[in-house]
């Protein structure tokens, strides 16, 4: 999580030193708002009024990270129950 404060004489954009993955969310004073990409850097952008402005970002789970996530766990399981089963026959043979 980032969080930071920018105090502006008039609106403006923002841009940080953050690749605007989408896993990014954006708030500027407790409001979420949408980010806007660098075309060249692909760096974030972040529209912000004028005066004292808190803005946070954090990086939030996407469904992509979830569904890795599943497929790993489901995966460890196979790996787990392989080896168990295969050392139970290991050990039946002898």
């Amino acid at each position: 999580m980032k969080i930071f404060t920018a105090d502006l004489q008039e609106p403006e954009k923002l841009v940080l030193r953050l690749f605007n993955y989408p896993a990014w969310a954006a708030q500027v004073n407790g409001r979420a708002t949408s980010a806007e990409t660098q075309e060249l850097t692909g760096q974030m952008i972040i529209p912000v009024d004028a005066g004292q402005n808190r803005v946070e970002i954090r990086f939030v789970r996407t469904w992509d990270r979830t569904l890795a996530g599943v497929i790993s766990g489901v995966a460890l399981l196979l790996v787990l129950a392989t080896t168990v089963f295969s050392r139970k026959r290991l050990a039946l043979n002898r």
